[in-house]
């Protein structure tokens, strides 16, 4: 409501020439950047690297919130864990994601995704010959709250 009173005052200033309707189009634009709002995306967030060349990019890094947009290189893969807390949701932008959980493949294509429960133990992974990119939401963070699973674990 407030963004339409503002657009409809800024269309009607826009009309009147002078410093003073400048000032006011200028006042109006800023009450329309709602304090707290940030547009991000991986060119101005923390950006990292893990396993062998994948790469996240930490959208939102709170403690009940978490979203990374992850790059996965052909081949790749996570080894197997599962968190104590966190649910996560992997939903997939590029490419195909393979997840094994509970000793079976699930394949996720773009524009599809995947919740992951806490506990679940489960393995990200691309079977493809292209990078694929894909977003991960988690709640809480998963921040300490990895567990890999033990070696020769099947994803169950």
């Amino acid at each position: 409501m407030r963004q339409m009173r503002a657009g409809r005052a800024v269309r009607s200033l826009a009309a009147a020439p002078g410093r003073a309707a400048t000032y006011a189009i200028t006042q109006l634009i800023r009450v329309r950047r709602m304090p707290g709002f940030t547009i991000r995306n991986k060119q101005n967030v923390q950006h990292y690297i893990w396993g062998d060349g994948n790469e996240g990019w930490r959208l939102v890094d709170r403690q009940d919130l978490s979203v990374i947009h992850e790059r996965m290189r052909a081949g790749a893969a996570e080894i197997p864990h599962h968190h104590r807390r966190a649910r996560q949701f992997f939903h997939v932008q590029v490419g195909t994601l393979t997840m094994r959980t509970a000793g079976a493949d699930q394949t996720v294509g773009a524009g599809q995704g995947i919740e992951i429960a806490p506990g679940q133990v489960h393995q990200a992974m691309n079977l493809t010959a292209g990078p694929i990119e894909f977003i991960v939401v988690s709640s809480p963070t998963t921040a300490d709250d990895r567990v890999e699973a033990e070696r020769g674990h099947s994803s169950t």
